[in-house]
């Protein structure tokens, strides 16, 4: 990152279809989280996809669901 951002990031802690997730330090608020992040260079149907994702499970709220904090670039 060339400027620095909300989110330092860290070791990569797993991968899937849509994404990667990392280990982050979000500086806003000074604690360690997760943050799932977009394979580079998917098509826009996937990109529209993983955005969808984000906010769908943004709305849920159970405690085997890992809660959305954050969704941007």
């Amino acid at each position: 990152m060339g400027e620095k951002g909300r989110y330092e990031l860290g070791r990569e802690i797993g991968r899937g279809g849509l994404g990667r997730v990392v280990e982050a330090e979000d500086t806003a608020v000074g604690r360690t989280v997760a943050l799932k992040l977009l394979l580079e260079g998917a098509p826009l149907e996937i990109v529209q996809r993983f955005e969808r994702e984000g906010r769908i499970t943004g709305r849920l709220e159970h405690p085997n669901i890992v809660p959305v904090h954050d969704l941007g670039e």
